[in-house]
């Protein structure tokens, strides 16, 4: 197959985030008080274990510590490599493209070429590390966090609330259980159906419908709303965005303000307690 430029970048791509997966795994293996590298291939990856148990890596690795003095995440990191290599080159015995998908994985580790293109590819991998995967991945995470807990809140408000609100005198309050978080309604079909879930736009309007507001005039909204648009640059890879961990801790904490408004919102509104 002919390979264009774009195809290339995607691949490098693929190839840094396979690499810093990796070494992340490898660096919070060694952080563990006791780990096991072949236990824990049992458990998440058993089709990478027959390279390991057969004694095929490198016989210097140290494959588990029962003590953090012990460990080397490098280790860990190389052990996993290794068995991702060798199952690789077994597979392809059988899945040509797997072949051809580590032929293309090596070819990503290095530049190709002396034009514009290539040399932009290249300088891709200087903009990944590990840090910054870490933390992009924990401040999305948080982000998906927040978004499960208003599509939560809209599942319990076309269950038990009403669009005007309830009266300010009423000392009934309403306590959602786990079995509320997997009933329907037709409403519930009705905005799942429409996509309009998946919009923070639309799904802020359904909340104020019940006179709720999920838009408060406040610092931390202002700076989630950043952040949101943020997550869709990173998503629909527009461009490379790096975050300290100040960044992670600030949405972190205005995710925690936001858990706290919505709350006080639906008791206040609806009487429920969330």
């Amino acid at each position: 197959m002919i390979e264009g430029y774009l195809q290339r970048r995607t691949i490098r791509n693929l190839y840094l985030i396979r690499e810093q997966t990796v070494s992340a795994l490898g660096m919070t293996f060694r952080s563990m008080r006791s780990f096991d590298f072949k236990k824990w291939l049992e458990d998440s990856a058993p089709s990478l274990l027959s390279l390991v148990t057969a004694g095929n890596l490198h016989s210097d690795y140290d494959l588990s510590h029962e003590a953090l003095d012990d460990a080397l995440s490098e280790d860990y990191t190389m052990a996993l490599h290794g068995s991702m290599g060798g199952n690789e080159k077994a597979s392809a015995r059988i899945d040509e493209e797997i072949g051809v998908y580590g032929h293309l994985m090596r070819q990503s580790s290095y530049a190709r070429g002396n034009g514009a293109d290539e040399t932009h590819t290249y300088e891709m991998q200087i903009e990944w590390d590990v840090e910054d995967f870490i933390l992009s991945g924990a401040i999305m995470h948080i982000l998906c966090s927040l978004e499960e807990l208003e599509r939560g809140l809209l599942r319990i408000l076309f269950l038990y609330g009403t669009e005007r609100g309830v009266d300010s005198s009423s000392q009934k309050h309403i306590h959602p259980t786990l079995k509320d978080l997997s009933r329907s309604s037709p409403e519930w079909e009705e905005a799942e159906n429409s996509k309009s879930l998946y919009s923070v736009s639309r799904r802020h309007a359904m909340l104020e419908a019940y006179s709720i507001n999920a838009e408060p005039d406040t610092d931390w909204n202002a700076r989630l709303w950043s952040m949101r648009t943020d997550r869709n640059t990173l998503a629909r890879a527009v461009a490379t965005l790096r975050y300290p961990f100040q960044s992670f801790l600030q949405v972190h904490y205005d995710a925690y303000r936001t858990v706290r408004h919505l709350a006080q919102e639906a008791l206040s509104a609806q009487r429920i307690v969330l």
